[in-house]
């Protein structure tokens, strides 16, 4: 029996049609059934139906399985539909009140990149502003309908679909490096209906992607965004600039966020890695070796534990364990945006409501964990090593100095 991710992998590599189709005349049940499974796990239905669809009329692939993924492929056609629907209505009011923005990740993605808005699944639609139209943006999606939800700046009218806005890119390791009026002087212009909307160049749209799914989802994305990656070098080629890629990450200091997810896209996806890139990495057995652990995690079911709680049981000693729960419990970070966003004693008062509340949310959270890996429970402790397999990765990837 081949196991999924070889049959994924196969199907979705380019120029190895003879190779599908011999892959496709033995399938049985169980390995359409894992097939499908895989791909919806990776967010990859869309691309697999339209790869797979030419081989329909030639090969005996069962109804139910053609079905199921033309299936996956409408709903994301539809969902999308109703997307760009949505983005074209919030872009134009928002031009209307004299705000620009650029579109991130998907919503750039699947309309400009694969040119196919079904092959491309979204969860949401995430906008970039200036800093300077944050509190008008903020004040016209109030005024508009739409929520303001827990995180801040996330916004959601109705049933439709939810809106995050960014004044930069996240998880930077060195915030600070980044120029943020370059980074809008180097968008491109595109054309949204009636509407004009920039993107990031395509220089800074791999950066982001890679810091994006290595940094923020822990790779639990890393498959579709080798795609997107992939994707972005063939519909740009002939404007992208690998130097000045490599050197803005040298500047932005995520040189191994890029080299890592470059790599993966060459190793999963058979796109060959520029030269550039690789000669100026030069990876060492340290590198090569997190990219073989990044391939396995990209393919594990992601650790329903968050870094703070695994990196608990590496301290060593009861104390040192109390003093960092306590240290985290209370960190700044782990307080509600919302609150910080409060004026005067308003402010006050609700931080320190907050503060006494969040060890016990914590424990609350966390305590069936707890006790489990005081018992040993194998399943409980193979889901902190996880975590703290990723946790090792990430600092490797966020200290690229």
């Amino acid at each position: 029996m081949v196991d999924s991710k070889s049959l994924l992998l196969t199907f979705l590599r380019k120029g190895n049609e003879e190779e599908v189709i011999n892959q496709l005349r033995g399938l049985n049940e169980d390995e359409w059934e894992g097939l499908l499974a895989m791909a919806a796990h990776h967010w990859l239905g869309p691309i697999l139906f339209n790869t797979l669809k030419p081989y329909y009329n030639d090969i005996d692939i069962p109804p139910y399985y053609q079905e199921q993924l033309r299936r996956i492929y409408l709903n994301a056609a539809a969902r999308n539909v109703r997307l760009y629907n949505q983005l074209e209505e919030v872009v134009k009011k928002l031009g209307n009140n004299g705000i620009s923005v650029i579109l991130l990740k998907g919503s750039h993605l699947a309309k400009y990149v694969y040119g196919n808005i079904s092959l491309r699944p979204m969860g949401d639609i995430d906008l970039m502003v200036k800093q300077g139209d944050l509190e008008k943006a903020h004040n016209f999606f109030l005024q508009d309908g739409y929520s303001s939800m827990e995180e801040p700046w996330n916004y959601q009218k109705n049933n439709g679909i939810p809106v995050e806005i960014h004044t930069h890119i996240k998880r930077l390791p060195h915030e600070e490096r980044v120029n943020i009026k370059d980074l809008w002087a180097r968008a491109d212009r595109f054309a949204l209906g009636r509407e004009e909307v920039f993107t990031l160049c395509p220089e800074d749209l791999i950066l982001h992607l890679s810091l994006h799914s290595c940094i923020e989802h822990d790779l639990n994305n890393g498959l579709k965004t080798c795609f997107d990656i992939a994707h972005t070098a063939n519909f740009y080629e002939r404007r992208l600039n690998w130097e000045q890629l490599w050197n803005r990450a040298e500047d932005w200091g995520i040189e191994n966020t890029v080299y890592l997810m470059m790599a993966l896209t060459e190793k999963l996806l058979a796109l060959p890695m520029p030269d550039y890139i690789n000669n100026s990495m030069n990876p060492d057995q340290v590198a090569l070796g997190f990219l073989s652990e990044a391939e396995e995690l990209i393919f594990e079911r992601p650790p329903e534990l968050g870094q703070d709680f695994a990196l608990l049981f590496e301290q060593r000693g009861l104390g040192n364990k109390i003093g960092y729960m306590m240290k985290r419990a209370f960190a700044e970070e782990g307080i509600s945006i919302s609150a910080k966003q409060e004026n005067g004693n308003i402010k006050i008062i609700k931080n320190y409501f907050l503060y006494l509340l969040r060890p016990w949310a914590l424990f609350k959270k966390y305590r069936n964990t707890i006790w489990q890996s005081v018992r040993r429970d194998p399943k409980t402790l193979t889901v902190i090593d996880k975590r703290n397999r990723i946790t090792t990765l990430k600092n490797w990837l966020m200290h690229s100095e």
